[in-house]
């Protein structure tokens, strides 16, 4: 799938930061989160149209996360071991475009299986293209990159509920579902013709099981801030079921400004996680999580009170996306940065399936107000850890 003509190697002590993968792999995202994004917004309202129960959602995410994970493990061998990982991240562009086929769908578990096939490829392409970034990146920088990437990802997250808007009452969420595959395969055509794998590492490469402590903190941290951030479908559920008019269309709204505050804070705090240290960034980003969080706890929000919310969610997004991983880099070795960023993402994906299936659990229980409490309670046990590991030093 390689070119036979690629670009010039990106030397490691290069000032420059806004490589081809960096570029690339933004473009992809961009693509690649429009489709799913737009595919996002719909879900919550077909699943409900479905006859689908809250614990659904809940459900549809945490399984999915849940593969996600362990897909995260097998992409992480891949970067340090593959001589082949362009080839790899295509694969995993590939599997996530099949969220499509939840057009075909008139049987709420199957969104499960479908959401789950698609996140497979989604944990397996990360550790690879965050490893290849960080390759080519100079370590100074690297925050910005990070950042710059997570802007255009969500650039394209701010589209595609906006799409969704737009089109819903015209099309329908099933032929909109469907069409979310023609981003994804914009996606795929984007990493084929820009990233290229520079410097692949040997394919028998001897395994390395061993951590070091700072790893160790900072992956505990990040795990237990992750089991109380639930996924943004249960806000935009949480709005849909508070609104007793027009609650699909005000959720997508909110849900779009949730994806603007998000795109436009990507980038800074990759800039401020270079400038004031990545852990700083994290726990600041933390402690705003467990506000939001105890602020969707609330019973009869006003609807600019849920914009606020959404706008803080937004940002709390941004600051973990564009932070974790330069956290994480300055705690692995070179050798093992693939399966180090895998370690990770499996880490995440258990703990948001802990996250969603429990608050939706005890959202269909015993209400949302219990339910998002408890979120919140579980993300200031996080956010604690995040500034202990921060203050502990790498």
């Amino acid at each position: 799938m390689s070119s036979s003509t690629t670009p010039p190697v990106v030397p490691p002590e290069s000032e420059t930061w806004l490589t081809p993968a960096v570029k690339g792999f933004s473009a992809a995202s961009f693509f690649s989160d429009f489709g799913h994004e737009l595919a996002t917004a719909l879900i919550p309202g077909f699943l409900t149209a479905l006859g689908a129960p809250p614990i659904a959602l809940g459900l549809v995410e945490g399984v999915s996360l849940l593969a996600q994970a362990g897909a995260g493990l097998w992409g992480g061998a891949l970067a340090d071991q593959s001589p082949r990982r362009q080839r790899w991240v295509v694969v995993g562009y590939l599997a996530t475009a099949l969220k499509a086929l939840m057009a075909l769908v008139f049987f709420w578990p199957w969104i499960v299986v479908i959401r789950t096939l698609a996140w497979t490829g989604r944990g397996m392409r990360g550790p690879i293209r965050s490893t290849l970034l960080a390759e080519e990146v100079p370590e100074r920088h690297r925050g910005r990159a990070y950042g710059f990437r997570e802007a255009w990802d969500t650039a394209g997250a701010v589209l595609g509920p906006v799409a969704a808007l737009l089109l819903v009452a015209t099309l329908g969420s099933r032929t909109l579902l469907a069409w979310s595959a023609v981003p994804g395969a914009l996606a795929v055509v984007v990493v084929l013709w820009w990233v290229r794998d520079h410097r692949p590492p040997k394919p028998h490469a001897t395994l390395q099981t061993a951590v070091s402590p700072a790893y160790r903190r900072g992956l505990v941290a990040l795990a237990q801030f992750q089991v109380g951030w639930v996924a943004p479908t249960l806000f935009i559920l949480r709005v849909e079921r508070a609104v007793p008019h027009n609650g699909v269309v005000t959720a997508i709204l909110l849900y779009v400004v949730f994806n603007v505050f998000y795109a436009a804070c990507a980038y800074p705090a990759g800039i401020w996680a270079d400038k004031m240290g990545a852990g700083a960034v994290l726990w600041m980003a933390g402690t705003l999580g467990v506000l939001t969080l105890a602020g969707f706890a609330l019973p009869g929000v006003h609807v600019i009170l849920w914009g606020g919310l959404f706008a803080a969610a937004g940002a709390v997004t941004a600051g973990w996306e564009s932070a974790r991983q330069p956290w994480m880099l300055g705690r692995m070795t070179p050798g093992e940065r693939g399966r180090g960023f895998g370690r990770v993402e499996a880490s995440l994906g258990v703990s948001q399936l802990i996250a969603n299936v429990a608050v939706a659990g005890i959202w269909t229980l015993v209400g949302p107000t219990w339910a998002f409490t408890l979120a919140a309670l579980m993300a200031a046990q996080g956010t604690f850890r995040l500034w202990s590991a921060h203050r502990a030093g790498p």
